[in-house]
């Protein structure tokens, strides 16, 4: 089958889109696949608009951006291009900053002209280095699975990434372009030893064919069977997450040591899969040991990206901002009105209303109330000195939550209702205070009810 025929068979695979932007460098892999998109039959072909980005790296990128127009042109291609100035350029890190520039470039457009689907010319060869970058800087096991051939475009939402060219070596696209006598452009900084990458496509990778001609396909071999691997474990993986989750991000100490070891540390690796934290092996580590330590019931491990690991009793997990451990919101205060709902900031509801249990629901959490005596009541949050009246006298709320052995995260988000001097009569979900609904001549005529599908 020629090159044309598959590219066909795969984009039809891949492509759900009517409109679509094709990432052109210029060079052979981009030129060659602006080339099979155009000659794809009208019936499948989308609208493909063009997107270039003269990066100012080299003297040739001026003669690189007319010679797209004029190809646009005579085409008949939308072509939206940029220039990366020079002022822009960091003293390290280029390829990673160039990178960044393009693709919030492309999301840019995408948003604009209504595009959900960005195609890219990376090819088997691509994947191979990937793999090989992958293996030498180390990370978790799922990313030697390499480049998606479709996935979620994270900078623009509800978009898509699209490689229709991953199933082309280098080689063969090279062969193409020759055969059709497509004009493109040789970056020379493609050759230059001092970045990885190149060395790798350069003189390592082509050392390692030497030795087996069949490197490449090996290595494609083992993302696939991986791949593979992972798809089967995707939905047993979820399920064993499910039964040991508590709350967002929280998860159940127990729960997790009751799994089998393998399993433990597969489900810590989800849980710490955070896009905006690069978490280390070594961090992994951290959290495993800090977990299985009986001596430390509490711990914290700083992440990236203002994330935290953290162990508290017999919770742990993943929260955004230390503060959200730490700060107690006492700023939240809104006083009860009789027959009415009070919406919440977590998007919980409370409501103060006379006794009526034909309103309650199954999972409602109720405090009854035999007289207005208290009244009026306030909702709010644990403050500095809150105490609650329990059969055995006043106790500090912080001590009862303490006992309880609720972790920070619980308690920063517990409800109190409070009575009319700001005294606590319910921690709601946890402790009711005493004598708080002692039926007066056996009847209620209150009642506040909250209701939640998560209860503390």
């Amino acid at each position: 089958m020629d090159m044309m025929n598959r590219f066909q068979q795969n984009f039809v695979k891949l492509n759900q889109a009517e409109k679509v932007l094709a990432a052109v460098s210029t060079g052979v892999d981009s030129m060659v696949m602006l080339q099979l998109l155009l000659k794809l039959p009208k019936k499948i072909r989308p609208q493909v608009s063009v997107a270039y980005v003269n990066h100012r790296l080299r003297p040739a990128s001026a003669q690189e951006t007319e010679f797209i127009r004029s190809f646009c042109q005579t085409h008949h291609l939308p072509l939206f291009t940029t220039d990366w100035s020079p002022q822009q350029h960091p003293a390290h890190g280029i390829e990673a900053a160039a990178r960044d520039f393009r693709y919030k470039f492309f999301a840019q457009i995408m948003q604009k002209q209504g595009i959900s689907e960005l195609l890219t010319a990376h090819h088997q060869d691509d994947q191979v280095e990937t793999f090989m970058l992958k293996l030498i800087r180390g990370g978790q096991l799922q990313q030697l699975t390499g480049i998606a051939a479709r996935r979620c475009f994270s900078a623009q939402a509800g978009s898509w990434i699209l490689r229709p060219m991953l199933l082309f070596s280098k080689t063969e696209i090279r062969a193409y372009a020759v055969e059709q006598r497509i004009k493109y452009f040789e970056d020379a900084t493609n050759f230059e030893l001092k970045v990885l990458r190149n060395r790798l496509r350069n003189r390592f990778i082509p050392e390692l064919v030497e030795e087996n001609p069949q490197f490449k396909e090996h290595i494609i071999n083992y993302q696939s069977q991986l791949a593979c691997l992972q798809a089967a474990m995707k939905p047993l993986l979820k399920q064993r997450l499910q039964a040991i989750k508590t709350a967002e991000h929280t998860y159940s100490l127990t729960n997790w040591q009751q799994q089998p070891r393998a399993w433990q540390q597969l489900l810590l690796e989800k849980i710490l899969s955070i896009p905006t934290a690069k978490i280390t092996h070594g961090q992994q580590q951290q959290a495993s040991e800090l977990l299985n330590n009986s001596q430390k019931p509490q711990g914290r491990i700083d992440l990236e990206g203002n994330w935290l690991f953290f162990k508290e009793y017999d919770h742990f997990g993943v929260t955004y901002s230390q503060a959200n451990l730490t700060a107690v919101s006492t700023d939240f205060c809104q006083q009860l009105r009789l027959g009415e709902w009070q919406h919440l900031e977590d998007g919980s509801q409370v409501g103060l209303f006379e006794w009526n249990s034909g309103m309650l629901h199954p999972k409602d959490l109720v405090f009854k109330l035999p007289t207005d005596q208290r009244f009026p009541l306030q909702i709010r949050h644990r403050q500095k000195g809150d105490r609650l009246v329990t059969a055995v006298g006043k106790q500090k709320v912080k001590k009862i939550l303490i006992d309880l052995k609720l972790s920070k995260v619980q308690r920063s988000k517990l409800w109190i209702v409070a009575d009319k001097k700001n005294r606590p009569i319910w921690l709601v979900g946890v402790k009711r205070g005493y004598l708080s609904e002692a039926a007066v001549n056996g009847r209620m005529l209150y009642m506040i009810i909250f209701r939640n599908e998560v209860a503390l």
